[in-house]
Protein backbone atom coordinates (compact mmCIF):
# COMPACT_ATOMS: atom_id res chain seq x y z
CA UNK A 1 0.00 0.00 0.00
CA UNK A 2 1.10 3.57 -0.51
CA UNK A 3 1.90 5.52 2.63
CA UNK A 4 3.70 8.67 3.66
CA UNK A 5 6.19 7.67 6.37
CA UNK A 6 6.19 11.22 7.73
CA UNK A 7 2.51 10.90 8.66
CA UNK A 8 1.85 8.85 11.77
CA UNK A 9 -1.68 7.94 10.69
CA UNK A 10 -0.36 6.51 7.40
CA UNK A 11 2.19 4.37 9.22
CA UNK A 12 -0.42 3.13 11.69
CA UNK A 13 -2.74 2.21 8.80
CA UNK A 14 0.04 0.33 6.99
CA UNK A 15 0.96 -1.64 10.11
CA UNK A 16 -2.69 -2.47 10.82
CA UNK A 17 -3.20 -3.62 7.21
CA UNK A 18 -0.10 -5.83 7.43
CA UNK A 19 -1.30 -7.43 10.65
CA UNK A 20 -4.78 -7.97 9.21
CA UNK A 21 -3.40 -9.61 6.08
CA UNK A 22 -0.61 -11.74 7.58
CA UNK A 23 -1.49 -12.01 11.26
CA UNK A 24 2.03 -11.01 12.31
CA UNK A 25 4.86 -8.63 11.54
CA UNK A 26 8.34 -10.17 11.44
CA UNK A 27 10.44 -7.62 9.56
CA UNK A 28 10.55 -3.86 9.22
CA UNK A 29 12.70 -2.51 6.41
CA UNK A 30 12.91 1.25 6.87
CA UNK A 31 14.09 2.39 3.47
CA UNK A 32 12.19 5.56 2.51
CA UNK A 33 14.66 8.34 1.82
CA UNK A 34 15.27 11.58 -0.06
CA UNK A 35 18.45 13.54 -0.73
CA UNK A 36 17.51 16.71 -2.55
CA UNK A 37 17.95 19.64 -2.54
CA UNK A 38 21.73 19.86 -2.76
CA UNK A 39 22.85 23.15 -1.25
CA UNK A 40 24.95 24.73 1.45
CA UNK A 41 23.15 25.11 4.79
CA UNK A 42 23.21 28.88 4.34
CA UNK A 43 21.18 28.47 1.13
CA UNK A 44 18.65 25.95 2.48
CA UNK A 45 15.19 26.87 3.59
CA UNK A 46 13.91 25.53 6.88
CA UNK A 47 11.26 23.70 4.85
CA UNK A 48 13.93 21.93 2.77
CA UNK A 49 15.79 20.86 5.91
CA UNK A 50 12.61 19.69 7.61
CA UNK A 51 11.47 17.69 4.57
CA UNK A 52 14.70 15.66 4.41
CA UNK A 53 14.74 15.09 8.17
CA UNK A 54 11.04 14.16 8.17
CA UNK A 55 11.45 11.39 5.60
CA UNK A 56 14.89 10.09 6.54
CA UNK A 57 14.74 10.33 10.35
CA UNK A 58 11.15 10.84 11.47
CA UNK A 59 10.00 8.16 9.02
CA UNK A 60 12.30 5.62 10.64
CA UNK A 61 11.13 6.66 14.11
CA UNK A 62 7.44 6.36 13.23
CA UNK A 63 7.93 3.03 11.46
CA UNK A 64 9.78 1.59 14.44
CA UNK A 65 7.32 3.08 16.94
CA UNK A 66 4.40 1.25 15.34
CA UNK A 67 6.13 -1.99 14.27
CA UNK A 68 7.82 -2.75 17.58
CA UNK A 69 4.63 -3.41 19.63
CA UNK A 70 3.37 -6.29 17.43
CA UNK A 71 6.91 -7.68 17.16
CA UNK A 72 7.24 -7.58 20.95
CA UNK A 73 3.84 -9.25 21.38
CA UNK A 74 4.78 -12.14 19.08
CA UNK A 75 8.18 -12.70 20.71
CA UNK A 76 10.57 -10.82 18.42
CA UNK A 77 11.43 -9.58 14.98
CA UNK A 78 14.06 -7.83 12.90
CA UNK A 79 14.37 -4.20 11.91
CA UNK A 80 16.74 -3.15 9.14
CA UNK A 81 17.27 0.54 8.48
CA UNK A 82 18.86 2.05 5.40
CA UNK A 83 21.48 4.52 6.56
CA UNK A 84 24.37 5.52 4.29
CA UNK A 85 28.12 5.97 4.23
CA UNK A 86 27.00 9.62 4.56
CA UNK A 87 26.39 8.81 8.23
CA UNK A 88 30.19 8.60 8.48
CA UNK A 89 31.58 10.94 5.82
CA UNK A 90 30.18 14.14 4.33
CA UNK A 91 29.73 15.04 0.69
CA UNK A 92 29.51 18.67 -0.45
CA UNK A 93 26.12 20.34 -0.25
CA UNK A 94 24.46 17.37 1.48
CA UNK A 95 24.25 18.50 5.11
CA UNK A 96 20.58 17.55 5.64
CA UNK A 97 21.08 14.12 4.08
CA UNK A 98 24.25 13.45 6.10
CA UNK A 99 22.60 14.60 9.33
CA UNK A 100 19.52 12.48 8.69
CA UNK A 101 21.56 9.37 7.93
CA UNK A 102 23.63 9.97 11.08
CA UNK A 103 20.32 10.04 12.94
CA UNK A 104 19.29 6.75 11.30
CA UNK A 105 22.58 5.16 12.38
CA UNK A 106 22.22 6.25 16.00
CA UNK A 107 18.53 5.32 16.06
CA UNK A 108 19.62 1.82 14.97
CA UNK A 109 21.93 1.57 17.95
CA UNK A 110 19.45 3.06 20.42
CA UNK A 111 16.61 0.79 19.29
CA UNK A 112 18.86 -2.27 19.50
CA UNK A 113 19.66 -1.42 23.12
CA UNK A 114 16.07 -0.57 24.08
CA UNK A 115 14.56 -3.71 22.51
CA UNK A 116 17.17 -6.42 23.03
CA UNK A 117 15.04 -7.91 25.82
CA UNK A 118 12.11 -8.06 23.38
CA UNK A 119 14.15 -10.27 21.03
CA UNK A 120 14.03 -7.55 18.37
CA UNK A 121 17.26 -7.20 16.43
CA UNK A 122 17.93 -3.78 14.88
CA UNK A 123 20.65 -3.20 12.30
CA UNK A 124 21.33 -0.88 9.40
CA UNK A 125 22.97 -1.04 6.02
CA UNK A 126 25.15 1.93 5.09
CA UNK A 127 25.94 1.82 1.38
CA UNK A 128 27.90 4.27 -0.69
CA UNK A 129 26.24 5.35 -3.94
CA UNK A 130 23.50 3.01 -5.16
CA UNK A 131 22.34 3.24 -8.77
CA UNK A 132 18.83 4.56 -8.18
CA UNK A 133 16.77 7.35 -9.74
CA UNK A 134 17.40 9.44 -6.59
CA UNK A 135 21.19 9.10 -6.90
CA UNK A 136 21.06 9.83 -10.62
CA UNK A 137 18.98 12.97 -9.98
CA UNK A 138 21.44 14.20 -7.35
CA UNK A 139 24.31 13.68 -9.82
CA UNK A 140 22.42 15.21 -12.73
CA UNK A 141 22.71 11.88 -14.60
CA UNK A 142 20.14 10.53 -17.00
CA UNK A 143 18.77 6.98 -16.87
CA UNK A 144 21.20 5.76 -19.56
CA UNK A 145 24.31 7.66 -18.45
CA UNK A 146 27.36 5.71 -17.28
CA UNK A 147 27.95 6.81 -13.68
CA UNK A 148 31.70 6.35 -14.16
CA UNK A 149 31.48 9.51 -16.28
CA UNK A 150 30.36 11.29 -13.11
CA UNK A 151 33.43 10.17 -11.15
CA UNK A 152 31.85 6.99 -9.75
CA UNK A 153 33.70 3.93 -11.03
CA UNK A 154 32.14 1.75 -8.31
CA UNK A 155 28.39 1.90 -7.73
CA UNK A 156 26.09 -0.58 -6.03
CA UNK A 157 23.08 -2.07 -7.73
CA UNK A 158 19.85 -2.00 -5.77
CA UNK A 159 19.82 -5.80 -5.95
CA UNK A 160 23.23 -6.11 -4.30
CA UNK A 161 22.10 -3.89 -1.42
CA UNK A 162 18.88 -5.91 -1.10
CA UNK A 163 20.95 -9.07 -0.56
CA UNK A 164 22.58 -7.47 2.50
CA UNK A 165 19.19 -6.34 3.80
CA UNK A 166 17.81 -9.84 3.41
CA UNK A 167 20.76 -11.28 5.35
CA UNK A 168 20.24 -8.86 8.27
CA UNK A 169 16.49 -9.55 8.29
CA UNK A 170 16.96 -13.32 8.27
CA UNK A 171 17.79 -15.84 10.99
CA UNK A 172 21.19 -16.22 9.28
CA UNK A 173 22.23 -13.05 11.12
CA UNK A 174 21.06 -14.18 14.56
CA UNK A 175 23.21 -12.55 17.22
CA UNK A 176 23.86 -9.42 15.15
CA UNK A 177 22.17 -6.31 16.52
CA UNK A 178 23.05 -2.63 16.79
CA UNK A 179 25.42 -2.91 13.85
CA UNK A 180 25.90 -0.94 10.67
CA UNK A 181 26.99 -2.95 7.66
CA UNK A 182 29.00 -0.44 5.66
CA UNK A 183 29.20 -1.40 1.99
CA UNK A 184 31.43 1.17 0.32
CA UNK A 185 34.06 -0.78 -1.63
CA UNK A 186 36.48 -0.19 1.26
CA UNK A 187 36.17 3.60 1.15
CA UNK A 188 36.06 4.19 4.92
CA UNK A 189 39.02 1.87 5.43
CA UNK A 190 41.34 3.88 3.21
CA UNK A 191 43.59 6.48 4.78
CA UNK A 192 43.77 9.92 3.20
CA UNK A 193 47.53 9.97 3.93
CA UNK A 194 49.21 10.62 0.56
CA UNK A 195 51.55 7.66 0.19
Amino acid sequence: MRADVTREADVQTAVAATLERFGRLDILLACAGIALPLAKVTDLSVEDWDRVMAVNARGVFLSAKHCIPPMRAQGGGAIVIIASDSAYVAAPDMAPYCASKGAALMLTRALSVDHAADNIRVNCVSPSVVDTPMARAALGAGPDDDLADFGLPEVHSAESVAEKLLFLASDESAGISGESLVIDFGGLAKSTFPV
